[in-house]
């Protein structure tokens, strides 16, 4: 769209105001869950990423073939187990990662250790807090032990101000005016 809007006006309709009104009574009822107005919705889940230092805060190891594939995901307690069983010395160390290292390098692999961190999922934004834990429910599979996470757009007067409204208005008094037979 241009800067300009193209978008065709319309009167607003009977379902319109009935939709704004079953809204307003969510918002207006929803758990707060510590957020000011304006509050919105998203989903937060993890990724995983390299661990920089050393072998600290392991929460996963992957098993790399030569050409760096994934031969498989491990938890550290499982890819240390696979590497004593295999031989490797390290008894009484069965937190080390070392073990696993060297471990995969006997058996000409690689182990990418990672670790597991939190974030807001992105392309998520809910207005409450139901749509957003139905938005799981049903699309749960995209992300890593996802839940449901409460956000302020305090610096946005825009959006505070269409809170407002959403809070505030008397949407049953715009009934009188809707037209029945528009069609959204």
């Amino acid at each position: 769209m241009s800067e300009k809007s193209s978008a065709t006006l319309r009167q607003i309709t009977r379902e319109d105001i009935e939709f704004l009104s079953a809204l307003q009574d969510e918002l207006n009822t929803q758990p707060h869950q510590c957020q000011a107005d304006p509050r919105f919705w998203v989903v937060m889940t993890h990724r995983y990423r390299p661990v920089c230092d050393g072998y600290d805060s392991v929460d996963r190891v992957a098993i790399l073939d030569e050409s760096s594939e994934v031969l498989e995901y491990m938890t550290p307690d499982e890819a240390v187990r696979a590497a004593l069983e295999d031989g490797t010395e390290g008894t009484g160390c069965l937190g080390s990662m070392y073990y696993v290292d060297r471990w995969c390098r006997d058996k000409g692999r690689r182990a990418h250790f990672e670790t597991k961190e939190e974030c807001i999922a992105e392309n998520t934004m809910f207005l409450t807090l139901r749509e957003a834990q139905e938005h799981i429910q049903r699309n749960g599979y995209h992300y890593t032990d996802p839940h449901t996470y409460g956000m302020t757009a305090w610096r946005s007067p825009q959006v505070e101000r269409l809170y407002e409204i959403l809070h505030e208005v008397d949407f049953s008094q715009l009934l009188e005016v809707a037209s029945d037979d528009q069609q959204g």
